[in-house]
């Protein structure tokens, strides 16, 4: 019999509030905002330096169409030069300015230094176990609006063998119907790449033939991907060949 009643109860209301904290923590889905060090506000709106008559950025209520990944905001890792340079906070991806916006714990719409986010993992809603999609940035940088930019690569599909695709989104013009005010809206252009260790290919098409010629021996499972139904000029079942080449490997 214990001599110490009142120790003994409170020994068990420890031991209970312990394993209650555990299991709270085991089954919410908890993170932690964590912003990159260097940021600048943004003014939201493409540069358009070279355009007669307007200014050095056009605002985007003045453009049909968006320019970014998602409207909407989602909740992205963000990788600097390491894996430890990581940073977890609402992002949108502008793919017209190849640049990573991102919201403060306050709110406020901040912009990261170019080139200075090297890899974007978008979640789903707030759970970041798990991953909607993969961005890292281009080891090119290309012309986007005018200017010579950084851009990010989405990666399709991981393994040995990688299909990433770069959506490049330019602005265009056209005369109003009576010509007196010029109207603005973005256009898409998607190219795709086969990567492998150092190597970036771009594909001059998506098809059967352009996509094997970048795949070592991937013509033995030719017959696999008829059986299949493999159409090679669909970016999603181009991945599901590679993802079953890449496990043969």
């Amino acid at each position: 019999m214990n001599s110490n009643p009142s120790g003994f109860f409170l020994h068990r209301l420890l031991t209970v509030c312990f394993v209650f904290l555990i299991l709270s923590t085991s089954f919410s889905q908890v993170f932690i905002e964590s912003y990159p060090p260097v940021s600048n506000n943004t003014d939201m709106g493409v540069r358009i330096s070279g355009l007669s008559n307007l200014s050095d950025r056009l605002p985007y209520e003045r453009i049909s169409g968006s320019p970014f990944w998602s409207e909407e905001w989602q909740l992205a890792s963000l990788y600097g030069n390491t894996e430890k340079e990581h940073w977890l906070c609402k992002t949108k991806l502008n793919l017209a300015t190849g640049e990573v916006y991102y919201l403060s714990k306050d709110g406020n719409e901040l912009v990261t230094d170019d080139g200075f986010i090297k890899k974007i993992v978008f979640h789903k809603n707030d759970d970041t176990t798990i991953h909607v999609a993969l961005f890292i940035l281009n080891p090119k940088g290309i012309k986007l609006n005018q200017e010579t930019r950084n851009s990010y690569l989405q990666v399709l599909n991981t393994g040995e063998y990688e299909m990433m695709k770069l959506n490049k989104r330019t602005l265009a013009s056209a005369d109003s119907l009576f010509g007196t005010l010029k109207r603005y809206f973005f256009t898409t252009e998607s190219n795709y790449f086969i990567s492998h260790g150092e190597m970036l290919n771009q594909l001059k098409k998506l098809d059967r033939d352009n996509i094997m010629s970048y795949v070592p021996g991937s013509s033995a499972y030719a017959e696999w991907a008829k059986q299949n139904k493999i159409n090679f000029k669909r970016e999603e079942e181009v991945v599901v060949f590679l993802n079953y080449y890449n496990s043969k490997k």
